[in-house]
């Protein structure tokens, strides 16, 4: 009889194989040529969202899981690739955040939206801090 965990590696082993067949013929169509990328998915690929939502849960759970824990970000939200950080302004600078963002894999850069008199949009949400609370507008 085949053990439990030996079914589960086999399995494993499989929908490796298949997703390396399918990103091996990620073609994609350029003023009537068939190119193959370098590296990477093709923008519009049916496997690229599920592809970048697998790598971006992976990297959350390896880093930002990590930093929030050690609370060196407060708080941190993602929405398919626009994310939301709060910090503490006298620990952390957002610039040594974007630094090390920017330093877990050179193919992934992220860029900085900064708050503004105390006004920042994230999504279709206008944040604004004031010394006691945070409004929320739309």
């Amino acid at each position: 009889m085949v053990s439990r965990s030996c079914r589960i590696c086999s399995i494993v082993v499989l929908v490796l194989q298949f997703l390396e067949t399918i990103l091996k013929q990620n073609y994609f169509q350029y003023y009537g040529q068939l190119c193959l990328p370098q590296q990477g998915i093709a923008m519009g690929s049916p496997i690229s969202s599920i592809t970048e939502e697998i790598c971006i849960q992976f990297l959350e759970e390896l880093y930002v899981k990590q930093w929030v824990d050690s609370k060196q970000i407060l708080y941190y939200k993602r929405y398919v690739d626009d994310i939301l950080i709060i910090y503490n302004q006298n620990n952390r600078n957002q610039q040594d955040i974007l630094n090390h963002a920017n330093s877990i894999d050179k193919h992934l850069q992220f860029k900085l939206s900064t708050e503004e008199n105390n006004l920042i949009n994230y999504l279709d949400l206008s944040i604004c801090r004031n010394n006691s609370n945070v409004e929320l507008g739309i």
